[in-house]
């Protein structure tokens, strides 16, 4: 997933899926996994928690082999730009909201369950969405409606486009163990969260001033 701000930077994140059936058409099942991935975005993700400078560009497909190297990628760019409708100001680019993926029952032991989390940052959001008390947190009514929104983005990821079958699903991959998890429960919190890598296109105008004494 990719979302674009007036040339300036690109956010990225990734979900990985695995096929619920054996693929012998790599390339015309990768094309179906990103319209699925563009569907979900499009349909689940309101644009009003976004400014106006984010856009979905496109979403991208691609099917690793057991080394870890490309072997087939589809992308699929939406006919329909879907963009941020929030005229107010924008939160920093670096800054973010991190939905975490569980493999288990958050708040359960499980072995080894640092192997089976996930996580992806979504773009950087409207400053509206923080709490009007200052605290730099995200807004408390609303929180739950975004957990709700990536939840269902999240499932709609499995959906064959446009929705009518169940043809892969969400995991989390562990190279540790080289193997892929299915997820059972999302997570999010009120933190705003920094993912700095962001930051590789956007340039910041900076200024200086002499001190005399």
């Amino acid at each position: 997933m990719s979302a674009l701000t007036v040339e300036e930077d690109i956010a990225e994140f990734s979900i990985w899926v695995e096929p619920v059936a054996s693929i012998t058409d790599w390339d015309t099942e990768l094309l179906r996994y990103a319209e699925a991935g563009l569907d979900a975005w499009t349909s689940e993700m309101p644009p009003a928690y976004w400014a106006t400078n984010v856009s979905l560009g496109s979403v991208k497909a691609t099917h690793f082999n057991p080394a870890g190297h490309t072997t087939n990628e589809q992308v699929a760019v939406p006919s329909t730009p879907w963009v941020g409708i929030d005229a107010s100001a924008a939160l920093p680019w670096e800054t973010s909201v991190a939905c975490s993926l569980y493999t288990y029952t958050p708040g359960t032991f499980i072995p080894n369950g640092k192997r089976r989390r996930g996580r992806f940052y979504l773009p950087p959001m409207a400053a509206s969405i923080l709490d009007h008390s200052n605290t730099g947190f995200f807004d408390n009514a609303t929180i739950n409606t975004l957990l709700t929104h990536c939840h269902d983005f999240v499932g709609k990821v499995a959906l064959d486009f446009p929705g009518v079958a169940h043809t892969q699903t969400p995991s989390v991959f562990s190279r540790v163990d080289s193997h892929l998890y299915m997820v059972t429960d999302i997570v999010i919190d009120a933190k705003i969260d920094s993912q700095r890598r962001r930051q590789n296109r956007e340039v910041a105008g900076r200024i200086s001033q002499g001190i005399t004494f």
